[in-house]
């Protein structure tokens, strides 16, 4: 009779393939060049989507506004699922025509990331600004529109949900960021990853 540990694991062998798709995933961004969050801000991510998810478990709303080809999403699909969440909906945005095609792509060899996300083709603010009422925002947009950001989360986020903008330390976003979170009535931190993930919450 084979040993316990030798028996195959479900969850172990889906946690082996979601750790290979990253990596291809995170692999192909940095060959296209595109700017990716580091595998520290992918657990961040992870960590803030399960906790929301554990205080939100049915109809969360969540955003990943700068999606690129889909290598953030991944973390916060992950983080969601993994909470167990009925419902949810993570809204996946990227503009460029291209790097949608790679998002796609993406989430064709991550079946199991279909039961919560819904990739958008378009403009991460007026993604936004389409809901209501938001749980959890990833934003990764150009530094230059991170001021803009603020206002528009700052007024649609629930109680006991968090935005995440990634680069707080480089490339930094404009000074005039910081004083408007410092305005906004939310709290917020920065974990301290390579580039600096601001962690912002309303409790």
């Amino acid at each position: 009779m084979p040993s316990l540990a030798a028996l195959p694991h479900p969850r172990l062998e889906e946690a082996a393939q979601r750790a290979r798709l990253l990596e291809a995933v995170r692999e192909k961004s940095l060959e296209l060049g595109i700017p990716s969050i580091d595998p520290s801000d992918g657990y961040v991510l992870y960590t803030a989507a399960r906790i929301v998810a554990e205080l939100h478990p049915e109809g969360l709303v969540a955003v990943d506004a700068g999606a690129g080809i889909g290598y953030s999403t991944l973390w916060i699909a992950m983080g969601l699922l993994d909470a167990g969440c009925r419902g949810c909906r993570l809204y996946a945005v990227e503009k460029e025509p291209a790097l949608y095609g790679g998002l796609l792509e993406t989430l064709r060899s991550a079946a199991w990331a279909g039961d919560v996300v819904e990739p958008v083709e378009g403009d991460a603010l007026g993604e936004l600004r389409r809901h209501g009422r938001l749980h959890l925002v990833f934003i990764d947009v150009e530094k230059h529109q991170y001021p803009e950001t603020v206002g528009v989360v700052a007024e649609r986020l629930a109680p006991g949900s968090a935005a995440l903008w990634h680069n707080a330390f480089f490339p930094p976003p404009p000074a005039r960021f910081y004083s408007l979170l410092d305005r906004s009535g939310l709290s917020w931190g920065v974990a301290p990853t390579p580039a600096g993930m601001v962690v912002a919450w309303r409790p």
